[in-house]
């Protein structure tokens, strides 16, 4: 495990036994850690939240710098409350997707132990993670086994020599490059690299090199 800040990352878990006379795996906690975020990297949270709110046609111009409530409120002309009342719901995220280029960029990342570090929503908790942790149980039951996921909104904690961040929001990525780590912001049409959208993988395997 790695200690961070007087908060605990946990990196190592033994895997269940598949079948009789297996031995239990270990992760390699060798290996540098990509601290993977799930809403709007991995997970189609926008599609599923405008299909939700009924909402069929969004321009480019209208996304802020953000996908929190409060400027998803301004973004959709849509009350916080509503909106959070949808994300408190675990439906709908069973309802979401996962990203067509989602296996892809789990592949660009085999030279890391990938910890998927995903922020509770504000005013919801209980639902929300719930919903996110059901999320990982389907789409990457591996990850969910070896309980390689994280709820955090203070993300930059996780910052250090031998950790990236791969994030969509800007704060998110400034403040872990700050604190020592590295980190790629996923072009999204919310964020600063909205021009690389094009390209969003060829943009992330470019800095991993």
């Amino acid at each position: 495990m790695i200690w961070v800040h007087q908060f605990e990352v946990r990196v190592l878990h033994p895997l269940p036994k598949t079948k009789e006379g297996d031995e239990n795996k270990m992760i390699d906690i060798n290996k540098k850690v990509a601290f993977l975020d799930m809403d709007g990297v991995i997970a189609d949270f926008t599609t599923a939240l405008l299909l939700r709110l009924g909402i069929t046609r969004i321009t480019n111009k209208t996304w802020p710098l953000s996908i929190d409530s409060l400027s998803l409120e301004k973004a959709l002309k849509v009350k916080s409350e509503v909106i959070e009342q949808v994300i408190d719901d675990p439906v709908f995220w069973g309802e979401m997707k996962p990203f067509p280029w989602m296996g892809e960029l789990l592949s660009l990342l085999d030279n890391f132990t990938i910890i998927l570090l995903t922020s509770p929503y504000k005013k919801v908790h209980n639902n929300c993670v719930a919903g996110k942790m059901a999320w990982i149980e389907k789409h990457l039951p591996e990850i969910f086994v070896e309980r390689r996921y994280s709820f955090c909104k203070h993300k930059w904690i996780c910052a250090g020599d031998n950790s990236l961040l791969i994030d969509d929001t800007d704060d998110n990525c400034n403040l872990f490059w700050r604190r020592g780590g590295r980190a790629i912001l996923f072009p999204q049409r919310w964020n600063s690299n909205y021009y690389l959208i094009s390209d969003r993988l060829g943009y992330v395997k470019k800095l991993l090199l």
